[in-house]
């Protein structure tokens, strides 16, 4: 008789599958006598990020992707520092939050818009629901925030995006009331909500 660790596909006393669930999977079933393997909903699967730097639209009226340079905190999401795209994954319903900050400066008053983009293979579109607005004065500062929650598939691309009617507008971080204290132009939190 094989040794119990040599055993492969039907002889395999396991679950059937469990040669192919990465560590810290669960089983899940669907109460019809099938099941999938999932992540442990105890495993924490997300990002927490932010960017330092000042954000141009590239001109009125044309969404421009939103960057960070900073991750705090990922976990089960794949992102490039630098760069817009975070790549699930794990399927699963996701919060999906982005708070930038915008500042007009001396060309007058403008309109922001935020939204969240998804890619299934086909390419970006905006994701039903997502985008907010907000008209700012001219030389003021204004905080959005954008949140949508949303059912990804792994492989699914996610990213925020925004426009501005005027060239005035820019995402910029604010100067400190504390020495050392980092205030950015915006911060991103994506997490998965159970299994």
């Amino acid at each position: 008789m094989p040794a119990h660790n040599i055993l492969t596909g039907s002889e395999l006393h396991e679950v059937k599958g469990v040669d192919v669930a990465t560590v810290g999977q669960i089983l899940i079933s669907n109460g019809a006598g099938s099941a999938v393997w999932s992540p442990n909903e105890d495993d924490f699967i997300g990002i927490s990020a932010f960017d330092t730097t000042t954000q141009t639209a590239p001109s009125a009226g044309v969404k421009a992707d939103i960057i960070y340079d900073t991750q705090i905190f990922i976990q089960g999401i794949t992102h490039t520092l630098g760069t817009a795209n975070f790549t699930i994954n794990s399927s699963g319903i996701y919060s999906l939050i982005v708070i930038p900050q915008f500042v007009t400066g001396g060309g007058g008053a403008g309109i922001m818009e935020v939204s969240w983009d998804l890619d299934t293979g086909g390419g970006f579109a905006t994701i039903a629901g997502s985008p907010v607005r907000e008209n700012m004065a001219a030389s003021a500062e204004s905080i959005i925030q954008c949140e949508i929650w949303v059912n990804l598939t792994a492989g699914d691309i996610v990213k925020a995006g925004w426009a501005t009617s005027s060239a005035s507008v820019n995402l910029i971080g604010s100067a400190p009331l504390v020495v050392g204290d980092v205030i950015p132009s915006v911060q991103l939190y994506v997490s998965h909500h159970g299994i």
